[in-house]
């Protein structure tokens, strides 16, 4: 019976990333023939208007990645917001005992009326992207069926790992370079190095989604319930993320690192030793595959932030400085203290806050930070009781919670599928003991 559900689970995998493929290679052929974009979001729609819950969030997390240049010209439209379009309204009608409580209606009209209230009309496009990932997020788990953790991750995965390639080889896909606007970083006069980011603009919103993927795979991995095949996804990630030079992703992945050492240690000795050779296997695959110029590129930052006249802004890559004065601004205004800027104003002094919690604040204020919170919550799936959660299960939350702190997301679509990544890892049974019991019986079976 097991291996039958095993089986099922593999070819369906297997089913969504053929598709996920074609879509994929449709949207690089659009680079230069605009409109096979169009045949790539019409024959994305008709996968998910035939698909279930777990085909339709694997073509949406996978096509998540290609989203920068899913569009028809540079700087237009992403066609991924047609498709949360097409799945929300798939999943409106997907099931005809379909319920919501007035609580979940309430709270979302009152965010919408509060963000055009304050917001103005400049505001509308934003609040409407912003109510389309709430509806999103609150009708994927309204349809009650299971999600399997690895299933997402897989399609979440291999989306970032196929993106990161073609922005690897983009001096060899004509057109794409239009699209991407990469990141130097200065080591000396004259010398620079380019931050990998994939097809992606921004090295920080690159290896955020990163961050999620590993702290999943991690999760898996501790509880003894990864595959081979993980392993080599983990590495692969992990080199990428190491490519991009950031700063903040070399923070979260050590300290990811070191909680998976410590749930091992908790464990075992032999644990311990696991835990040790894993991470080592790891660390090992990246210095193979990563380029020294970019280890010495970080090597570079990192004895730069240890020199002796090293600030607390030059460590944080002058973010520390944009704190201040965001938070300055904002507590000199009780007006903007309680109902913020508006979700439509600019960044403040024309530089964006690099701090996702400020950001809530700046534009939504004490109290619609308080009410946006709550649609997060309302959101949510509820607890299932039958799960006993431990660190393991909040490795992707302690993620997200440390690098929000030097990121803005507010308005990123990829935020509400962090979200939906968390709430499927929450209600995942990674209990070590269970496990075991699991693999017990089914070898004395």
């Amino acid at each position: 019976m097991v291996k039958a559900k095993h089986s099922n689970e593999k070819k369906i995998n297997r089913s969504i990333i053929i598709k996920c493929s074609a879509i994929a290679v449709l949207i690089l052929l659009g680079i230069n023939i605009p409109y096979l974009n169009v045949v790539a979001l019409l024959l994305a729609c008709l996968f998910i208007f035939f698909g279930s819950v777990t085909e339709i969030l694997g073509i949406l997390l996978f096509t998540l990645s290609f989203s920068p240049i899913f569009k028809l010209q540079p700087g237009g439209i992403t066609f991924f917001n047609f498709l949360i379009l097409a799945a929300i309204l798939k999943l409106l009608f997907n099931n005809r005992s379909l319920k919501f409580s007035y609580k979940e209606l309430i709270i979302i009209i009152v965010f919408t009326c509060y963000a055009l209230t304050f917001g103005g009309m400049d505001a509308m496009v934003r609040a409407i992207n912003l109510v389309m990932y709430f509806v999103l997020m609150l009708l994927v788990f309204k349809q009650n069926k299971i999600i399997e953790l690895r299933s997402i991750l897989l399609f979440f995965s291999v989306g970032i790992i196929l993106a990161s390639v073609t922005g690897l080889f983009s001096d060899y896909i004509p057109g794409l370079s239009s699209f991407m606007n990469q990141t130097k970083l200065k080591l000396e006069p004259g010398e620079y190095v380019i931050r990998f980011s994939g097809i992606q603009s921004n090295p920080n919103f690159f290896t955020m989604d990163i961050s999620i993927a590993l702290a999943g795979w991690f999760g898996l991995v501790v509880s003894g319930r990864a595959k081979p095949f993980d392993y080599i996804l983990i590495i692969m990630l992990s080199v990428f993320g190491i490519m991009s030079l950031s700063k903040s992703f070399l923070v979260i992945y050590l300290v990811l690192l070191l909680l998976v050492l410590i749930i091992f240690a908790k464990q075992s000795i032999r644990g311990l030793i696991k835990g040790v050779f894993i991470v080592a296997i790891v660390i090992v695959g990246i210095y193979i595959f990563v380029d020294k110029e970019y280890i010495n590129a970080f090597l570079s930052r990192l004895l730069e932030d240890n020199s002796s006249n090293a600030s607390l802004s030059s460590v944080t890559t002058g973010r520390y400085d944009i704190w201040m004065s965001y938070i300055g601004y904002i507590f000199s205004d009780i007006k903007v203290l309680l109902f913020g800027e508006g979700i439509g104003a600019e960044y403040y002094a024309s530089k964006a806050s690099h701090n996702y919690f400020i950001e809530t604040i700046y534009y939504l204020g004490a109290i619609g930070s308080i009410i946006y919170l709550i649609c997060i919550i309302n959101v949510f799936p509820k607890r299932n009781l039958s799960v006993k959660r431990s660190l393991v299960n909040y490795l992707p939350v302690i993620m997200l919670m440390v690098r929000g702190t030097a990121i803005n997301l507010i308005f990123r679509e990829n935020l509400f599928f962090y979200f939906i990544i968390i709430a499927v890892i929450l209600n995942t049974n990674l209990n070590i003991k269970d496990r075991l019991k699991f693999v017990s019986k089914k070898n004395n079976s």
